[in-house]
């Protein structure tokens, strides 16, 4: 069995799992940010040749799919919204969506409760 720990800058990873050999997964905390050095230690050898950076998500659109004053189901369009469904929070004004759906790179679903959305 392998044994190994992965942080970013000073962020040890919140979850770890072993892909392959040339692969393994990192899931870091919210807010640990980017431009870190990437540590790797395995079976006590330490490496770090590696820098974790990514591009912050854009929204360039929201479509409200029902009511004027607010409420309903919506469509968020944009970039980097990541590729795969990692649980993020869209927030409208100081309220999140429930539930956030992620549907793609570029586009995310999100149901906002009664009387939210009329004036963001």
């Amino acid at each position: 069995a392998k044994s190994y720990a992965i942080s970013v800058g000073a962020t040890a990873c919140s979850s770890t799992q072993w892909l392959a050999e040339t692969a393994i997964r990192c899931v870091v905390p919210p807010g640990t940010g980017s431009a870190h050095a990437i540590s790797l230690t395995v079976n006590g050898n330490w490496s770090s040749n590696a820098t974790f950076t990514f591009d912050a998500p854009v929204m360039d659109s929201l479509l409200l799919y029902s009511g004027t004053s607010g409420g309903g189901h919506g469509m968020l369009g944009g970039r980097n919204f990541g590729t795969v469904d990692v649980g993020a929070e869209v927030l409208l004004g100081d309220t999140a969506c429930q539930p956030t759906l992620w549907v793609s790179a570029s586009s995310m679903s999100c149901v906002a409760a009664p009387g939210v959305g009329g004036n963001l």
